[in-house]
């Protein structure tokens, strides 16, 4: 049982505090009068008199030391605290917990809504639907009242964790200093300065922050109500826990553990078996004002859902157990705390047993036990956000500042005492002098040996703290992505689009070859639907607002297409690789702009980006030069469709030097039969093949995404050293079976002197079949080969088709190597895995437009 009294615990005083009475007169002038103040003096009779003086002046000197310590720690991590402040929502956890949380603060101002709609960019007011209530709603008031105040900025958002994160580090020290002394509180701050969570995470826009502090906050005020019994420290600790809990769900934790700790204490202190005591009342007010809390919480949810079914399932999911989580945590924990601290952890917990076991106990001690215990409850409880989360373990870091401090502050007060004794035991053999002369000698080492124990874990920790910091910045906040892009340009590129087009008079139409995520949607705030074609949609030209369409050239292989459209519409070209188009709008216009970095500031390197150069968007010097990119250089033969009439065009293309080599199809049950669903292009590079490469697997080639997941796959390939010349099957109002003819491509004397491409005789890949339908079969003429699909799709894909390509020796020359596919293609596996196909991520070719304000809501991960 932890005590309960008003012991103030002063351990650490001893080495800050002198004695307070000079006996000598020197003294008293040696305090007046610093060394060297007054005459010339002989190097060793300076020495002396600066010995005589620190010694006379040892209160003093140790207050300020102690102060200058404080303040260090306090100004360092108020500058991490405020490292990157100013930067971009950035793909990674930083980045996506930022945009998101940020789009809902700005949606509630918006349309006076209370609630968060995360992932809306729409003109009307969200539905429930796209309400987040998987958390409670602290946080978001917080960014409410900032926008409305300072506008919805990034460093704005950021204000509100870098606050609590400094205000928690605050807290911490003032809880210890009370109850463990001010040595431990000294090395309690610095541990938990030095600990890579905290400084990774420091800014990122989440719970965490507000929910550490606040819960410092209502246990440190519960510590003074049980030594005072004062009004005012029982109504801050029921502000703090209510403001605890509102911000994340361990605040609900600690509150259990402390309302156990009233009880418990209650019993304890208890003389009579029918005395009421004081802390019976505390223990229910507190519980009602908890209840109240989640009450309040559930009611929200109610009133947005309709019911707490939605609650459960998210739960359900969070909780899930995947395999080799607790693998995954002590990773990532080695990462993020460093095995140093972990290791002070373990060690606190011996220390916590034996003090435990000896009734040695204080009120401080509540503090690491409540927090370790409340985060192994959140881990094991969320174990599936928690393999998503880098940061789930972030709860951990009071007790292992508290713990650790207590253990090393134990350790370099007793390792001292032991080396006296030691010596002490031996020098008693010698005599009077010789062992005073002893004692004198090993005073210094047993002072270096306290300091060690102090100075040399947190010099081992700053190192890889520094370290930390500067890989975490570089990784999204420790995203743990394999290969991780910040997507600065994709960023940049949003942020200028939207001073051209807004949300008050543009659709955006983003092409399936853009791959963004909440942080680049955050900037377009506008209304947007993905599409998958490089057509105009129907209906763009009478659209009163403008129908912006957006591509990645970086994902597109297919410039011909592009080029064709921007003959029709007004397109601009940002860094050579992102075009924007008006549809709505006729007539060719062209621009293009290319990136220029500014030079770094010193703010700009610890405020905004250290890595990363601000940006300018110039006009190209040679606008020609950009929109020969989308000038139509291969020459195509396009051959007849095969099966229905429904759905939209649909066609995608291998790179240029590139052969079709197969597909990956996907294959649905309608009404009884299997039906083609989804197709994906395979994709061989024709120089690799004709220089005798074995090419296997092929690459993935580029293609529009699947909405719904096939029930099944199948893989239509070619042989390793064959490439596609034409098609095969069987279709009626849809297809309902698909074969690939394949040869081997080589070349041959052409009569002239020269050499030409030719092929051996075609044989067939065996396909699916459903049965239906009509047979059909299309080739292609001699000197082509099979290059792209050519389609129609809806929901289906509704008739097939394939672009035949002349297979010049320009077109050769532009195929890469195999270990150079092109960008935006799946690099080759290291060999084919045999036995059936699991569903791939399909790209139905020409999916259809379907107008939403909304986003369709991402993935948990990283939220």
């Amino acid at each position: 049982m932890l005590g309960s009294g008003s012991r103030k615990h002063e351990i650490g005083n001893r080495e800050l505090a002198g004695h307070r009475s000079q006996t000598s007169a020197a003294a008293q002038e040696g305090r007046r009068t610093p060394p060297g103040a007054t005459g010339r003096r002989s190097p060793a009779r300076l020495a002396a008199d600066l010995v005589a003086w620190a010694r006379a002046n040892r209160e003093r000197l140790l207050r300020i030391g102690y102060r200058l310590a404080v303040a260090t720690v306090m100004v360092g991590f108020a500058l991490v605290c405020l490292r990157g402040i100013a930067n971009d929502w950035q793909w990674g956890h930083n980045g996506y917990n930022g945009a998101a949380f940020s789009q809902a603060a700005r949606n509630s101002l918006r349309f006076d809504v209370m609630g968060q709609a995360q992932y809306y960019t729409g003109l009307a007011p969200p539905p429930p639907a796209d309400m987040y209530t998987h958390h409670p709603l602290m946080l978001h008031f917080h960014l409410i009242a900032l926008f409305e105040l300072l506008g919805d900025a990034e460093w704005v958002a950021r204000l509100v964790p870098a606050v609590y994160s400094f205000l928690g580090l605050v807290m911490l020290f003032v809880l210890a200093r009370r109850y463990f002394g001010r040595a431990t509180a000294l090395a309690a701050i610095a541990l938990h300065a030095l600990i890579p969570l905290n400084l990774i995470f420091a800014n990122m826009v989440d719970h965490e922050q507000g929910s550490i502090f606040w819960c410092l906050l209502f246990i440190y005020m519960y510590c003074r109500w049980t030594e005072t019994a004062r009004w005012s420290h029982f109504l801050l600790v029921m502000l703090g826990v209510s403001m605890a809990v509102q911000f994340d769900w361990p605040g609900y934790y600690i509150a259990f553990f402390l309302v156990v700790h009233a009880f418990l204490a209650g019993v304890r202190h208890q003389s009579r078996v029918l005395e009421w005591r004081r802390e019976y009342t505390f223990a229910i007010v507190f519980s009602v004002v908890v209840l109240l809390n989640f009450y309040v919480f559930y009611r929200f949810i109610i009133d947005v859902r309709g019911g707490f079914n939605e609650m459960m399932g998210a739960y359900r999911m969070r909780s899930a157990s995947p395999d080799g989580y607790w693998t995954l945590v002590w990773r990532r924990s080695r990462d993020l705390h460093g095995l140093l601290p972990l290791g002070l952890l373990a060690a606190w917990l011996v220390h916590f047993a034996i003090r435990a076991a000896r009734r040695t106990l204080h009120l401080g001690d509540l503090v690491p036990l409540f927090f370790f215990l409340a985060q192994t409850v959140h881990s094991v409880l969320f174990k599936q956000a928690g393999s998503l989360h880098a940061y789930w373990t972030y709860h951990t870091s009071p007790a292992i500042a508290l713990g650790g401090a207590s253990v090393v502050l134990a350790v370099a007060r007793g390792l001292p005492r032991v080396w006296r004794e030691v010596v002490s035991t031996g020098a008693r053999r010698f005599a009077a002098a010789r062992r005073d002369r002893i004692l004198a000698i090993s005073r210094p080492v047993e002072l270096l040996l306290g300091a060690a124990v102090v100075l040399v874990p947190l010099a081992v920790q700053l190192p890889f703290a520094a370290r930390k910091l500067r890989w975490g910045f570089r990784t999204g906040a420790a995203s743990y992505e394999p290969a991780y892009d910040d997507q600065y340009l994709q960023i940049e590129w949003a942020k200028e689009l939207t001073r051209r087009f807004n949300r008050s008079n543009a659709d955006f139409l983003i092409h399936s070859s853009v791959h963004w995520r909440i942080e680049w949607m955050w900037y377009l705030d506008a209304p947007n639907r993905p599409i998958s074609g490089m057509q105009a949609p129907p209906g763009a030209r009478d659209a009163r607002r403008h129908q912006v369409m957006l591509f990645d050239l970086d994902h597109v292989h297919d410039r011909r297409a592009l080029g064709s459209l921007i003959a029709r519409h007004p397109a601009i070209v940002y860094a050579r690789r992102f075009l924007v188009v008006d549809a709505a709008t006729v007539g060719p216009a062209f621009e293009a702009y290319e990136s220029v970095a500014l030079p770094r500031s010193v703010w700009w390197r610890w405020l905004v980006n250290p890595t990363r150069p601000p940006l300018e968007w110039r006009p190209e010097p040679d606008p020609a030069e950009v929109l020969a990119m989308f000038a139509s250089d291969v020459e195509l033969t396009v051959e007849n469709l095969y099966g229905g009439g429904g759905g939209g065009p649909a066609e995608a293309d291998c790179a240029k030097g590139w052969a079709l080599a197969g597909f990956d199809v996907s294959t649905i049950v309608r009404a009884g039969a299997k039906v083609l669903g989804a197709v994906q292009l395979r994709c061989r590079p024709l120089a690799a093949i004709l220089a005798g490469r074995v090419v296997e697997p092929a690459t993935l080639a580029v293609g529009p995404a699947l909405d719904k997941t096939p029930e099944a796959a199948v893989r239509l390939e070619c042989p390793p050293n064959q490439v596609a010349v034409g098609i095969y099957g069987r279709c009626g109002a849809l297809v309902d079976s698909l074969g690939v003819s394949c040869a081997v491509p080589v070349m041959r004397p052409d009569g002239k002197g020269g050499t030409e491409l030719s092929w051996s005789s075609a044989t067939r890949v065996p396909t699916w079949s459903a049965g239906g339908g009509h047979s059909f079969e299309s080739s292609c003429p001699p000197g082509f080969a099979a290059w792209g699909f050519r389609g129609r799709s809806g929901t289906l894909v509704d008739a097939v088709g394939i672009a035949c390509a002349r297979m010049t020796g320009e077109f050769l020359a532009a195929s890469p190597a195999i270990d150079d596919p092109p960008q935006g293609s799946a690099p080759p596996p290291a060999a084919a895995v045999p036995g059936p196909l699991p569903p791939p991520r399909p790209l139905p070719v020409g999916a259809p437009l379907r107008m939403s304000p909304r986003l369709p809501k991402p993935s948990p991960q990283l939220q």
